[in-house]
């Protein structure tokens, strides 16, 4: 014979009960980080995931040879959440700690301690997924993350080149 109706139950309600206890402590830890070094807004992590993410996002030695890891990109986020409300820029923040932990529901490792070329195949999985809420949080991030990139001096000289309606910053 199986288990009870009222031991299903009980085992539902305790992983549930789990869950809500783990998704809470996770939001958080997640919303109210303070300011890591050199940063206004972003926390050290975050500022270490937005580093990952645009070096995967932006491979160094392509065209133009400028890796999304050297443009800096952490800084110009930060610099630009301060143009955000409060509450929306500690949701950012949120998302950005959702992705680099998202990871370790497969094998327990967070985004940044991947591999580059892990890295790479998250985020080609991320944008690509057929989720639309993984899909979009990602696409959100990179899109982001692009408007720093190709306004970045260095990108500025190769795109403006291609671009002569007066390209740039």
């Amino acid at each position: 014979m199986g288990p009870s109706r009222r031991k299903v139950l009980l085992a539902g309600a305790a992983a549930a009960t789990a869950l809500a206890a783990t998704a809470g402590t996770l939001a958080v830890r997640w919303w109210d980080r303070p300011a890591g070094i050199g940063y206004r807004w972003l926390s050290d992590a975050e500022g270490a995931f937005v580093v990952a993410f645009a070096e995967a996002l932006f491979p160094a030695g392509g065209v133009p040879a400028l890796g999304g890891g050297e443009a800096e990109l952490d800084l110009w986020l930060d610099a630009s959440l301060d143009g955000l409300p409060e509450d929306k820029a500690r949701a950012l923040k949120l998302l950005l700690g959702v992705l680099d932990d998202w990871p370790r529901l497969g094998d327990g490792g967070s985004f940044v301690t991947r591999s580059p070329q892990v890295r790479a195949q998250l985020v080609r999985g991320w944008v690509t997924s057929p989720r639309p809420e993984v899909r979009g949080a990602a696409l959100s991030v990179a899109l982001l993350l692009g408007c720093g990139y190709t306004t970045h001096p260095e990108a500025v000289s190769v795109f403006a080149g291609w671009h002569r309606c007066g390209y740039g910053r």
